[in-house]
């Protein structure tokens, strides 16, 4: 079986600190890993890779003076178009609820690649909803999960129990955590497992 050809796409501190791990346990495993940063936060997403040890193969710098969310949108969008159209990638990993996160699963979508969404997040179902500020915020996450082919959620990580009995009857060793006290943690290691066991081909 051909290793998997992924993408990773970011552009904040928060997506590059999240995706970190990620990125080294996908190398470590042998993958071939792009990453791409829309530089949305240039200065802080760049620091934050280099603490990791990381730099990114690609970078987009998309920002401009004065731009409009048009303008920031529409720039992500054309470039996440240019880097999908330079490779084949079976999977596209976006983190959160960023313009770049929404941009590069929307193109990821329009390509037909496998979208994944790190860290899913809430969807209340109503626009007003916790408050008029997160309206664009809420939209994107909404769209995003319709976008990812497999989201995965921070919360009722009930719903990943079938995959834990799955690996742990092929004798993977799976370590569940308090989802309370030590909610990241268990968060990142469910995510990292059920992308490995679809990378794997076994998903």
């Amino acid at each position: 079986m051909s290793r998997k050809n992924l993408l990773i796409i970011l552009g904040t501190r928060p997506e590059a600190i999240k995706l970190a791990p990620l990125i080294l346990k996908l190398r470590s495993e042998k993958y071939k890993v792009t990453v791409c940063n829309t530089e949305q936060q240039r200065e802080l997403s760049n620091q934050a890779l280099s603490f990791f040890g990381l730099k990114a193969d690609i970078n987009l710098n998309v920002m401009t003076s004065d731009q409009s969310l048009f303008d920031l949108q529409s720039n992500i969008l054309l470039e996440s178009k240019r880097v999908l159209s330079s490779d084949n990638f079976d999977g596209v990993f976006v983190q959160g609820d960023t313009m770049s996160a929404f941009c590069g699963a929307l193109a990821g979508f329009y390509y037909k690649v496998p979208v994944f969404h790190i860290e899913a997040g809430l969807r209340s179902g109503d626009l007003y909803e916790p408050c008029n500020k997160t309206q664009l915020t809420l939209h994107k996450r909404q769209t995003l999960y319709r976008l990812a082919q497999i989201p995965h959620q921070n919360y009722h990580l009930i719903k990943l129990a079938p995959l834990i009995l799955k690996l742990r009857s092929e004798k993977y060793k799976v370590t569940v955590c308090n989802t309370e006290q030590q909610r990241e943690l268990s968060n990142q290691a469910l995510s990292f497992f059920a992308i490995f066991f679809w990378i794997k081909g076994r998903y």
